[in-house]
């Protein structure tokens, strides 16, 4: 993305901003003024700090969701079981995060086509059938 500079000296500076792509995790950083990719390793660093945080806590969170709810006869309501079924849903998310982790980290998807395929295919449904089990607590409410 391109933008020349109109400011009052008129001289015209061509300026270049420096865009992330959060799909593949790429910087685009053609004649940014802050020198190239080394700049923002650190917001690399970050991101992959956040991710692993996530991962980790989510995971730990669900995983006590879904035992005390097994567990514990009491606890085995209608709206509990929905519950359940969305911390499944979640946990089958938070296991695809190091793959984000390590596509992020390298730059490039590491993983094949077909895992490729899969795993975008096993996150679009992730996400539709969380969409479905919040609209179906809804509608219990």
């Amino acid at each position: 993305m391109s933008v020349e500079d109109t400011g009052g000296d008129g001289n015209g500076t061509n300026l270049t901003m420096c865009v992330f792509n959060e799909t593949f995790g790429n910087w685009s950083v053609e004649g940014c003024a802050y020198g190239g990719q080394s700049d923002f390793a650190w917001i690399r660093i970050l991101v992959l700090l956040l991710y692993a945080i996530v991962c980790i806590v989510g995971l730990c969170g669900n995983t006590l969701v879904i035992y005390v709810v097994v567990r514990f006869s009491k606890m085995q309501t209608v709206t509990n079981l929905y519950i359940v079924n969305l911390a499944i849903a979640d946990e089958c998310f938070l296991v695809g995060i190091p793959f984000l982790m390590v596509t992020l980290g390298n730059g490039s998807w590491l993983f094949g086509d077909i895992m490729c395929k899969i795993y975008f295919t096993t996150t679009s449904i992730n996400q539709v059938t969380s969409s479905m089990f919040l609209l179906i607590m809804s509608a219990d409410r």
